[in-house]
């Protein structure tokens, strides 16, 4: 579980590379913000995965589920 802290830091995180209101992130959004922060992981594997569905999109719940699994 994730203290609320973090809880809360994820879900900013999440708001940062979602395009529109309704609450997912293609793996294109995604891929290019991550590229924007972070060149040392490849944006396409770290994407893969949280799309746990595999659908090529990245829920809230996806996002808050592999933050819990990795903390």
């Amino acid at each position: 579980m994730l203290s609320e802290e973090s809880y809360n830091k994820a879900n900013e995180i999440f708001d940062l590379f979602k395009a529109n209101d309704d609450d997912l992130v293609s793996e294109e959004n995604f891929v290019n913000h991550w590229r924007g922060l972070e060149n040392r992981i490849c944006a396409t594997e770290f994407f893969a995965a949280m799309d746990t569905n595999v659908d090529g999109m990245l829920s809230r719940k996806n996002f808050l589920n592999f933050w819990r699994r990795v903390k």
